[in-house]
């Protein structure tokens, strides 16, 4: 049983890919419109909200250039969609020699069960190549094993 974390996801998600991932879901052709919205409009509004951020750091202006503002609205909405595409990528693609018995995610925070610790090393290993953005942590269980702040036995 281990659990799986992606290094600071927000500040890591790729803004520019994860809105092509959102506009390919919500219009699965070029003719489709969404809440009174066409692709391009949506692109563009989704661009003004996630790459026009800028903060203030040690009293110096700075502009966000990829990843998501800690405090962003749509930072949970980006790293959901982020996450589903590597998760569909991770799990579909997975050697069937180490792929996961039991895989469970919510947001960057993923349970999941092997046959055995050299499963979930090399299961590990997999995932750290599927994007150069996104690094995962293990953690394996000493009997029991926190998740999403429950102690699962």
């Amino acid at each position: 049983m281990t659990s799986l974390d992606i290094e600071s996801l927000f500040t890591n998600i790729p803004v520019g890919e994860t809105i092509e991932l959102i506009l390919d879901k919500l219009f699965p052709d070029p003719e489709s419109i969404f809440n009174h919205f066409n692709r391009t409009l949506l692109k563009t509004l989704l661009e003004l909200a996630v790459l026009e951020t800028a903060f203030v750091f040690n009293g110096k202006l700075f502009k966000q250039v990829d990843g998501m503002a800690m405090d962003s609205p749509l930072g949970p909405t980006f790293g959901n969609s982020s996450m589903c595409s590597l998760e569909e990528r991770m799990l579909d693609d997975c050697l069937l020699r180490f792929h996961p018995l039991f895989h469970s995610r919510y947001v960057d925070d993923t349970l999941v069960l092997f046959k055995g610790e050299y499963e979930a090393n090399l299961f590990l290993d997999y995932v750290n190549t599927l994007h150069p953005n996104m690094k995962f942590t293990i953690e394996k269980e000493n009997n029991c094993l926190s998740f999403l702040d429950v102690q699962v036995y």
